[in-house]
């Protein structure tokens, strides 16, 4: 990212989707990371009426402080079982749902066109 100021770090903050280096609005995730060229987020737990637990929103692609309110995927139907934890494994996301569920996530050249496939069940440890 670009740095804004002397101390050399840049904020990204939650506010209105589309803005430089902000989240989508009411956005409040647990977790940020950074694969294929975009910064990747996940874990909104808010208990308003907000709450997308199985959502991961994801940056622009060369552009990590550019956010899209519509550049996101769910994984499966029900907003309220969160995702508990999501890894880089080579070309995919493997991302754990608080079922105990686990999905491959898979893209060739955009998010919005990638494939989730349901993996298996495991419970992690603690």
């Amino acid at each position: 990212m670009d740095d804004t100021g002397s101390d050399a770090y840049q904020t990204i903050t939650a506010g209105t989707a589309g803005s430089t280096n902000e989240y989508p609005a009411n956005w409040d995730p647990s977790a940020l990371f950074g694969w294929r060229d975009r910064f990747w987020s996940w874990g909104d737990y808010d208990s308003g009426t907000n709450h997308n637990g199985n959502r991961i929103h994801y940056s622009g692609v060369g552009t990590p402080s550019t956010w899209q309110a519509n550049d996101y995927i769910d994984v499966g139907a029900d907003p309220n079982l969160p995702i508990i934890g999501v890894w880089q494994v080579f070309d995919s996301l493997l991302i754990a749902m608080s079922d105990a569920k686990w999905y491959k996530y898979t893209f060739t050249d955009s998010p919005d066109f990638g494939e989730i496939r349901y993996v298996g069940t495991k419970v992690i440890p603690d």
